[in-house]
């Protein structure tokens, strides 16, 4: 297969700032995790998938399989959408006061309406929790919310699922990837015909 490149788990990337081995590098819409220690400028490898044992804002609690995402500022996992980088999901309960937890890097959370529908309702004005009922904020019928401008709801559905989406096609491209390496050992072992 003369288009294969690599088996995508690793990605390559150029460190502004120095970068400790485990430490989290973001890479356009995700996160990698660094496989060695990178000096400021230099380039330095990355894992794309696998878990890992990360610093968690405290306050929140996690349970199994929560999308999680990193807060750039604070250099923390946090189940925060707005503003944040999609980090995977958890990979295993934490409390709310641990200092680390495990998120799984690996290939995204499909996409999800409730994180969609708290991420559009909680960039407008007003009172909301998340749920789906919070979709009647968009159209200005909660109490006490104005109803937005078509930028508005456009920039907040953008906000939400353009990260999401990002996340949902670099999984399937990873899946593709293996796929056609699965096919190529299959077809090199002679258990399958090549075309």
């Amino acid at each position: 297969m003369q288009n294969f490149r690599s088996e995508g788990k690793k990605i390559n990337f150029t460190a502004s700032g120095a970068v400790l081995s485990g430490g989290v590098v973001v890479v356009g819409e995700r996160i990698a995790v660094s496989s060695c220690d990178v000096a400021d400028g230099a380039v330095g490898s990355a894992h794309l998938c696998g878990v890992f044992e990360l610093a968690k804002l405290t306050g929140t609690a996690w349970v199994q399989g929560d999308q999680l995402f990193w807060d750039v500022s604070a250099a923390k996992l946090t189940k925060v959408v707005v503003g944040n980088v999609p980090a995977g999901f958890a990979h295993k309960a934490a409390a709310s006061g641990d200092a680390l937890g495990e998120v799984n890097i690996g290939p995204q959370l499909p996409f999800n309406v409730a994180t969609v529908v708290a991420t559009v309702a909680g960039t407008l004005t007003g009172t909301v929790d998340g749920t789906i009922n919070d979709v009647a904020a968009v159209g200005g019928a909660c109490a006490g919310v104005a109803e937005p401008s078509a930028t508005q709801v456009d920039a907040a559905i953008a906000t939400a699922v353009a990260p999401l989406v990002t996340s949902t096609n670099l999984a399937l491209k990873e899946l593709q990837t293996q796929l056609k390496a699965a096919l190529a050992a299959l077809k090199a072992a002679g258990l399958m015909a090549s075309s």
